[in-house]
């Protein structure tokens, strides 16, 4: 994830090795947009939109409003390029 403050980049990967670790790390994601109130997710096509409402039911009903939130907050920049 890219993360731009005042014109700062500042890179945060969020690598899983195996299945086990894709809670943990998707968490760590969520954790990592919360600390950010303001901040939209861009992504280039679906899959990142799909992918979070997948983790959805496997990180428990104590994360659906964060979760939530960043869905709200999804940009998808395909669509903006390539209106259809």
């Amino acid at each position: 994830m890219l993360i731009v403050i005042d014109g700062a980049e500042h890179y945060h990967p969020y690598w899983v090795e195996d299945e086990s670790d894709q809670v943990r790390v998707f968490l760590k994601f969520c954790e990592s947009l919360a600390a950010l109130p303001n901040a939209a997710l861009f992504h280039y096509g679906k899959y990142e939109h799909n992918v979070i409402e997948e983790m959805r039911p496997r990180v428990g009903a104590e994360h659906c409003e964060l979760i939530d939130r960043i869905l709200r907050t999804c940009c998808n920049v395909l669509s903006v390029v390539h209106q259809h």
